[in-house]
């Protein structure tokens, strides 16, 4: 009975501790049907925090910041607007929380992916 206990504290203990996951540096873009190159994406770099955003790989305007993570979530600022994404992986964010002082716009509930690939 002693040994059941304590296998069983012990997984309680070892789920408790598990990590939230942490995204990878690189470009994420939107899943959904969108034309060559028009795919809003975000750019995430972990080594420095640095963050980017845009409408399509040609369009030129485009939201430039720096972010934290902290549990499931990371929050980019920028100089007018601001996301929270849920970390689903390490390569999956999905956009909670947008908000915005200029016409620039991204629909909450959008899940970017990882891709090495230009989009």
């Amino acid at each position: 009975m002693k040994r059941l206990i304590a296998v069983a504290v012990c997984l309680v203990l070892l789920c408790g501790c598990a990590e939230a996951a942490v995204p990878q540096s690189g470009n994420y873009y939107a899943e959904g049907d969108y034309e060559p190159y028009m795919r809003p994406y975000v750019y995430i770099g972990m080594e420095d925090g640095s963050f980017v955003t845009g409408a399509g790989s040609v369009i030129s305007y485009a939201e430039v910041g720096t972010f934290t993570v902290d549990g499931d979530e990371l929050t980019a600022n920028t100089l007018s607007c601001r996301f929270v994404f849920e970390i689903e992986d390490e390569t999956t964010i999905i956009l909670e929380e947008f908000s915005s002082n200029t016409p620039y716009a991204m629909q909450e509930g959008m899940t970017f992916v990882l891709s090495r690939e230009l989009q």
